[in-house]
């Protein structure tokens, strides 16, 4: 593999290139710029990856707790309200 540079780089060098990295695609008035989009390609590679969140956790049902009355409130079928107006008799 080719030395890309970044591996000469001291620790202090790094961490202060990353937070200068850090401010300026922060303080930028265009962050969908082909600079920025540079930069922050940069800072991809000097940063090691966040690790991956958790999985979120589910009810067995698969539905929030909170919002599991809602949910059936909206699906379960209700009986149709009658009608107050008498009908008139046919004949």
């Amino acid at each position: 593999m080719a030395d890309d540079g970044l591996s000469r780089l001291t620790d202090d060098e790094k961490t202060a290139s990353i937070a200068l990295l850090k401010r300026t695609i922060a303080d930028y008035r265009y962050p969908l710029s082909p600079r920025i989009t540079t930069l922050k390609g940069i800072l991809a590679n000097l940063q090691p990856p966040k690790p991956a969140p958790p999985p979120l956790s589910t009810t067995p049902e698969g539905v929030c707790p909170a919002t599991r009355g809602a949910y059936i409130r909206a699906h379960v079928i209700r009986p149709q309200p009658t009608s107050r107006r008498a009908h008139a008799p046919i004949g």
